[in-house]
C-alpha cells in the first residue's frame, strides 16, 4: 500500500416490526457529522459488500467501478448520457463497467459507461477525457483475487497515492480496536502539535487544562478513526438509553438483510484531568470515582446491546503519567468481575513534554 493517510436493544419497542424496521436503518445517517473522504470510503465498501451479497449467483461484468466523489456528473460528462440510479444502495443494480458519481454517503448516483479492461485507458478516461483526475475516487475491481476497494484521496491523477479497504469480514476484537486507536492517538492526539487545528483537546495547555468537552472532541477523533478502520461497520456515538448515554457503539448490519445486527462492541470514553477548565484543582476521589462510573458504564451498556464486549477507554490529561496499573489499580477486581476492559492513553501538554518522556525511557 502507497502512502496516505446481535439484535439491537429497542426498550420499549416490543413489536417485531418495530425491531426490524428501526435495525434496518440503524445506519442511516449514523455517519452524517464525519468528514466528506471518511463517509465516502465507507459507504462504498458497504455499497460494494452489500451489491456482492444481493446478487448471488448472477454475474456482473468482469470490469472495474470507479466512483467519484461528485454527486452530479458534471458538463464533460453530459455526452455519454449519464442515468441516475435513485436507489444505488440496495444492491440490486450492477456497478461493474461504470463510472459512478455519488456523494460521500450514496444512497444515490449518476452512472455512464466505462467499460476498459485496460487499466491505463480506464485512468486515462477520468483523467484526460473527462478531466476529473484531481476528484478523490475509490475502485472497485471484480478481476482482482482480493476482495477489496482502492481509495485515491487525491485522485486518479496520482495513481501512487491509494490505500486498499478490506471488504472481507474483518473481526472487530478488543485488539483491533485497541490498534485504531493506538494508531490516531500517536498520529493526532498525543500532543497538541499531532492534534488538528479544527479539533484540539487542550483549552490552555501551559496550565495543563483540557476543554470542558474533552470527552466530546475524543469521541469525534475515535468516530473518524474507526470508521476508517471498519469500513464495513457502523460506528454511532451518542445512544440514549435507560441506563444512560452511550459514547460509542460498533455494530455491522447483515449485508443482505439489513435488519439482522451483530453488536460488536460498546465504548466508554473517560478523560482523566487535573485541573477542570476553569482551572479548579480535581481531587484524586473525583477521578477514581469518574473511573469505577466508567467501568459500570460500559458493563450496563454492553449488557444492555447484546454486545461481544464492552471496553472503558481512558485518555490522560493530568500533569504525571502515573502508568496504567495504578490508574487502574482500584478498579481492576471490578472490571474482572463486569468483563470489562481496559485501556488508557496518556496525552502530552507539550511536544518537549513528549520529547522528554521518551528520551527517559531509554535511560
Amino acid at each position: 500500500m502507497a502512502n496516505v493517510e446481535e439484535t439491537a436493544n429497542l426498550g420499549p419497542w416490543k413489536d417485531a416490526n418495530l425491531r426490524a424496521t428501526a435495525n434496518a436503518d440503524a445506519g442511516v445517517g449514523a455517519d452524517a457529522g464525519l468528514p466528506p473522504a471518511i463517509r465516502f470510503r465507507s459507504s462504498i465498501a458497504k455499497l460494494v459488500r452489500r451489491r456482492l451479497a444481493v446478487r448471488g449467483d448472477t454475474t456482473d461484468p468482469q470490469l472495474a467501478a470507479v466512483f467519484l466523489l461528485m454527486p452530479s456528473p458534471p458538463e464533460a460528462a453530459t455526452r455519454y448520457a449519464p442515468k441516475r440510479v435513485p436507489r444505488l444502495d440496495n444492491g440490486l443494480h450492477p456497478i461493474s463497467g461504470k463510472l459512478w458519481f455519488v456523494g460521500a454517503g450514496p444512497g444515490s448516483g449518476h452512472f455512464i459507461p466505462a467499460e476498459h479492461a485496460d487499466d491505463d485507458e480506464l485512468f486515462n478516461f477520468v483523467t484526460d477525457t473527462l478531466g476529473l483526475g484531481s476528484v478523490p475516487a475509490i475502485i472497485f475491481d471484480p478481476r482482482h483475487p482480493e476482495l477489496h476497494v482502492r481509495h485515491y484521496p487525491r485522485g486518479l491523477v496520482e495513481p501512487d497515492t491509494f490505500e486498499d479497504l478490506t471488504l472481507a469480514n474483518r473481526e472487530v476484537t478488543i485488539e483491533a480496536v485497541t490498534e485504531a486507536i493506538e494508531t490516531t492517538h500517536a498520529e493526532k492526539m498525543i500532543t497538541p502539535d499531532a492534534q488538528p487545528k479544527s479539533v484540539p483537546l487542550w483549552y490552555n495547555r501551559d496550565k495543563w487544562l483540557p476543554f470542558r468537552d474533552a470527552e466530546d472532541r475524543v469521541q469525534t477523533y475515535l468516530e473518524i478513526a474507526l470508521n476508517a478502520y471498519f469500513p464495513t461497520c457502523i460506528v454511532r456515538p451518542e445512544q440514549h438509553m435507560p441506563e444512560g448515554r452511550l459514547d460509542i457503539e460498533i455494530i455491522e448490519n447483515d449485508p443482505i438483510d439489513r435488519s439482522k445486527i451483530t453488536q460488536h462492541g460498546i465504548l466508554e470514553l473517560k478523560v482523566l484531568r487535573s485541573f477542570g477548565e476553569g482551572g479548579k484543582a480535581v481531587t484524586k476521589k473525583y477521578t477514581s470515582d469518574w473511573i469505577r462510573s466508567g467501568v459500570e458504564q460500559a458493563a450496563a451498556y454492553r449488557d444492555s446491546k447484546g454486545a461481544k464486549w464492552g471496553v472503558l477507554v481512558c485518555f490522560d490529561m493530568r500533569c504525571d503519567d502515573v502508568g496504567d496499573n495504578m490508574c487502574f489499580k482500584h478498579v481492576k477486581t471490578l472490571a474482572k468481575t463486569l468483563e470489562v476492559h481496559l485501556r488508557r492513553w496518556f496525552m502530552y501538554a507539550t511536544s518537549k513534554q513528549l520529547r522528554s518522556a521518551l528520551a527517559a525511557a531509554k535511560n
